[in-house]
């Protein structure tokens, strides 16, 4: 019995050193100053789909956020003011034997930029991976046919931003923001 309790005891202290361990998030969602920011990637000619963009500031190193995606459409729904770029999509492609291979795409000088001057939801555009002559370069060009609307991908969002309320963080005005923006699109 002693060494069932002594057991149990081991378990909890781990789970609780675990607990503490959690990275904190570099953005508070309650923040009033927080924007909705999205786009879409279409990644067709590319080895994988993307999984994350990063989205940077001008405050730096650590002035950064990860961006959610589903279906090329990405989402940040808690950035800061100021001048943000999209500088960095993360795909994994998956191997045989369980192994990952992960790419990096940077944009470097065709990141894409958004200036946020005031709270709101912000469309960073539409955009394409397109391969060139070279089977390992890529170029990012804007699309103006063959994404999703801005209706649709914001009700995408919406659908994972109350997926994500009930699982991790509330984003009550940010849900607000987005109905009253899809309300407002034809």
């Amino acid at each position: 019995m002693r060494i069932f309790k002594v057991g149990i005891l081991a378990v909890l202290l781990v789970l609780a050193g675990c607990a503490g361990m959690m990275p904190k998030p570099k953005f508070d969602p309650n923040d009033p100053t927080n924007s909705v920011i999205f786009g879409y990637v279409d990644t067709t000619d590319l080895p994988s789909d993307f999984s994350t963009a990063i989205i940077r500031g001008q405050g730096g190193e650590d002035d950064y956020v990860s961006a959610s995606v589903k279906d090329g459409i990405f989402w940040h729904p808690a950035v800061r003011l100021g001048e943000r770029k999209i500088v960095e999509l993360t795909g994994t492609y998956y191997r045989t034997l369980g192994r990952d291979t992960h790419h990096y795409y940077k944009l470097g000088a065709k990141s894409i930029t958004v200036n946020i001057k005031t709270p709101g939801v912000y469309f960073a555009g539409a955009y394409k991976y397109v391969k060139l002559d070279d089977e390992s370069k890529f170029e990012l060009r804007p699309i103006k046919s063959g994404a999703p609307s801005e209706k649709e991908m914001l009700k995408t969002i919406l659908r994972e931003l109350e997926i994500s309320n009930r699982r991790m963080f509330d984003f009550p005005r940010q849900v607000d923001m987005i109905k009253k923006r899809i309300a407002a699109l034809p």
